[in-house]
């Protein structure tokens, strides 16, 4: 066992420290049309039902549709995204059409409102559970409805083959790990 000598780390990067969860893309629309946009801070939050927490900033368009529609797609997408997650990530919905820039596909879910993204590992339909929570704190609390992904995305164990899918982890700025890789764009 080793001990590690400690030293003061600046607290103005002690979010980076714990990364709770993949780096995601969501989907939303509402009436300024169709939004996507990369969220860094997601995890699961409980399993029964599948529930997820997001930290949205409200000024996005993403946040304003959904408020408006009470509804959201979360998008896994693989180290091959990357470019596509940062411009979702980069650039407001309000100036540009993100699924047009970004090249990705639109993918009907039942029951869903916005569409899933048929290049990523999986898509999970979903809806806000409560609409104060987002509006005062911007953390975003959502139910899973549906969820479709490729057949070979679990292994029999029931967790997602990596080495298949390599989910993305952002570590900061321009910095992701997926699959045992750094990628810095």
């Amino acid at each position: 066992m080793t001990i590690h000598h400690h030293v003061p780390l600046p607290l103005a990067r002690a979010t980076r420290l714990l990364n709770p969860g993949p780096l995601v893309l969501v989907s939303t629309v509402g009436a300024a049309g169709p939004d996507l946009c990369a969220v860094a801070w997601a995890m699961p939050y409980d399993k029964e039902p599948p529930t997820f927490v997001l930290a949205l900033a409200e000024g996005h368009l993403t946040f304003a549709n959904l408020l408006a529609t009470g509804e959201l797609t979360i998008g896994l997408p693989t180290a091959d995204l990357l470019p596509q997650a940062l411009l979702c990530g980069s650039v407001s919905g309000r100036e540009a059409d993100k699924w047009a820039q970004s090249g990705l596909t639109p993918l009907p879910l039942p029951g869903c409102q916005a569409a899933g993204i048929a290049e990523c590992a999986a898509n999970l339909g979903c809806r806000l559970v409560d609409p104060e929570l987002a509006r005062d704190k911007g953390l975003v609390l959502a139910t899973a409805t549906v969820a479709y992904g490729p057949a070979d995305l679990l292994r029999p164990d029931g967790t997602v083959d990596v080495a298949r899918y390599p989910l993305v982890h952002h570590l900061g700025g321009r910095r992701f790990y997926a699959a045992g890789e750094i990628h810095e764009l």
